[in-house]
């Protein structure tokens, strides 16, 4: 995990609060100001390293939230009400900064974020064939909290403090090679991300009973607006709509056969997205939403990434 302190002028008391933390080896830290004249401005770049970013003062999270909203996808801002009364490393600054971070830490740890694993490939045709129960092992072994299968086509939920999807897909891969020896696929969605596909789906998707719906789930660094112009369409058999991070697909039953979406597998995307059924999709939104156990964060909330 990467934290970046911030105040005013990166003087006094965020420096105090990087050297504080700089010795720690579970995490990096680094400090900067959202003043102009700042030694160390707070910056695009600074932002993108940082995972955490605890301001001092409720006046500078509201800045960089204000400043850098774009850029604060599945990052956490916060403050942890440090007055700027205290020059740097005075000792009851160095005090009130280590209370303060250390209950925020503590704090942090103890909640969760919600997240699906959507496998791709597994159980069809007998290929890659695995069974619920050893691949929710797998999960259990990494010390994820609440993990639950649904159905054979690898559908993983689970809990996990974790915000770096990076680390988390590094750490899935490497259990599953090592405890299954299978190298898979996958694509990893934060249950604010269900929340919006079924929420914000197309109108009448999903409600007329002549036709077929189904979601493409991306898989990154694969994006929407690249992807749907490998995707062929018949006229009057199919319709596709982008969102966010995803593809609806609806196709008439009648004329399934006549469809063009089945030649996705010919597609250059094809390695690079998994696909479920609308039913699969609310279904597993709804698992989601069932276990509402963790707490809602006192953090900027990300429409990607939240605490729930």
């Amino acid at each position: 995990m990467r934290i970046l302190f911030v105040c005013s002028a990166n003087i006094d008391r965020s420096p105090t609060a990087e050297r504080i933390y700089s010795g720690r080896s579970d995490f990096e830290v680094k400090s900067a100001g959202v003043s102009e004249y700042a030694l160390t401005p707070v910056s695009s770049k600074l932002i993108k390293w940082a995972d955490v970013i605890l301001c001092m003062e409720d006046k500078h999270k509201q800045k960089v939230i204000k400043i850098y909203s774009a850029i604060l996808m599945n990052k956490i801002v916060d403050s942890l009400d440090v007055p700027d009364i205290y020059k740097y490393m005075d000792n009851n600054l160095v005090n009130i900064i280590r209370e303060k971070t250390d209950v925020w830490l503590n704090n942090y740890f103890s909640k969760k974020y919600k997240y699906i694993v959507l496998f791709r490939g597994i159980n069809v045709g007998g290929k890659n064939i695995i069974k619920m129960d050893k691949l929710k092992a797998v999960f259990e072994e990494l010390n994820y909290s609440s993990v639950k299968t649904y159905i054979q086509s690898g559908n993983v939920i689970f809990d996990d403090h974790e915000i770096d999807r990076k680390k988390l897909k590094e750490n899935i891969g490497k259990a599953l090679l090592k405890i299954l020896g299978n190298d898979l696929s996958f694509a990893i969605l934060t249950y604010n991300e269900i929340k919006q596909i079924v929420n914000e789906k197309p109108e009448g998707f999903g409600e007329d009973k002549e036709n077929k719906y189904d979601i493409i789930y991306l898989m990154e660094p694969l994006k929407v607006k690249n992807a749907i112009k490998e995707i062929k369409t018949r006229n009057g058999v199919d319709e596709i709509y982008p969102g966010k991070k995803v593809i609806y697909i609806s196709r008439s039953i009648k004329y399934l056969s006549k469809s063009y979406l089945s030649k996705i597998m010919k597609t250059s995307i094809y390695s690079n997205i998994t696909i479920r059924n609308w039913n699969t999709t609310k279904k597993i939104y709804e698992l989601m939403k069932k276990n509402d156990t963790l707490i809602k964060g006192i953090v900027y909330e990300s429409p990607d990434l939240q605490r729930h």
